[in-house]
């Protein structure tokens, strides 16, 4: 098997990794390495993740409180942090042109903000109970909320004026939530281990599927084209379906752990799988096998936070040609055979 040095560097394709140590990991998938160090700068564990549609910023919410903005390329902060939420930052998503980011704050707040400025957009929108779940369509025109009421909330993102009632989805909170890129399809994941896909038509979505883990869901995620969608539950398993027929499609094997996180390449070829006890695992949809060894930092950064995965983004696609060769397959956290590698030094600011 080639080492991973000796595969092609593209650093337009980055994982992102959300830690409870309180850091946020880039990594490149193809070499197998970290990007630099991690990224620290949040006071406590780091809950959430996203990149901007071209891949230039990323986006990270902390249990301190605090929206954090970072370049992903030069592996460094940009500007201050993005203060206003009264409690942990539980969610972030970013329109698709980049000018607005939304946090969803335990604080029972979904929030704006301009990340050019740092400033917020307008006022506060409001849920009655912690918010737990953002996600923006990829036409620009919806935003969604989940929160521990087990409500959702629909929004135009444009004009922040709110679609209809709450919607009562799920029984205990709302984990997940995930727009496909048309703002067609809505789904939600939560608590209670049902996953509900539905189309959002008349104000108020027509649901179409309902399916079931063993286990809390905690997270959901559409490809690209809004054909499959994924989801990941303390069950340790990874749902995949069919949005079309809402049949389910042959997905991983149990991995042993709770999964925390699901993410798609911009291509839909590969799903990016973060597992709670600190791996990220990539799957082929094409070849339906893992490829390259699991991403994984074995130690925590020095502090007094355990580690653990609490979200992870992903940017960029990737050929098939440049894909990494199948690796081993690791259900328990490290020390393992494969030493740690070397962090990639990043590029230079600018």
């Amino acid at each position: 098997m080639p080492s991973p040095a000796a595969q092609p560097v593209d650093r337009s394709f980055l994982v992102a990794a959300a830690s409870s140590d309180g850091c946020v990991d880039l990594w490149n998938p193809l070499s197998g390495r970290p990007v630099g160090e991690p990224l620290t700068g949040h006071d406590g564990p780091v809950l959430a993740v996203a990149f901007t549609a071209d891949g230039r910023l990323l986006a990270s919410g902390g249990n301190d409180g605090t929206v954090r903005l970072w370049d992903p390329v030069a592996a460094c902060s940009v500007g201050v942090a993005l203060t206003g939420h009264r409690d942990a930052v539980e969610a972030v998503a970013f329109s698709p042109d980049g000018r607005a980011l939304a946090s969803g704050s335990q604080d029972g707040t979904l929030r704006l903000w301009d990340p050019a400025t740092g400033r917020p957009i307008g006022t506060p929108l409001r849920h009655r109970a912690k918010v737990r779940a953002v996600a923006v369509s990829a036409d620009g025109r919806l935003l969604a909320s989940g929160a521990a009421d087990g409500r959702v909330r629909l929004w135009r993102l444009p004009t922040r004026r709110r679609m209809g009632r709450p919607l009562a989805a799920h029984r205990g909170s709302v984990l997940g939530v995930a727009l496909s890129g048309d703002g067609r399809l809505l789904a939600t994941a939560g608590y209670d281990g049902r996953v509900l896909l539905g189309e959002v038509a008349a104000r108020r979505p027509v649901w179409r599927l309902t399916a079931s883990h063993e286990d809390v869901v905690w997270a959901l995620a559409f490809s690209p084209d809004g054909s499959v969608l994924a989801s990941g539950s303390a069950d340790w398993r990874v749902g995949l379906w069919d949005t079309a027929t809402g049949a389910a499609i042959p997905g991983p094997p149990e991995g042993g752990t709770t999964v925390r996180a699901v993410a798609f390449s911009a291509d839909g070829r590969l799903l990016a799988i973060a597992a709670r006890n600190g791996w990220i695992k990539l799957w082929d949809m094409v070849s339906g096998r893992y490829v390259g060894d699991p991403l994984y930092r074995p130690s925590q950064h020095p502090g007094r936070y355990s580690y653990s995965l609490w979200g992870i983004a992903v940017t960029g696609a990737v050929g098939a040609a440049s894909l990494p060769p199948p690796g081993p397959i690791y259900t328990e956290p490290g020390p393992h055979p494969i030493p740690a590698p070397d962090p990639e030094p990043p590029r230079a600011a600018g």
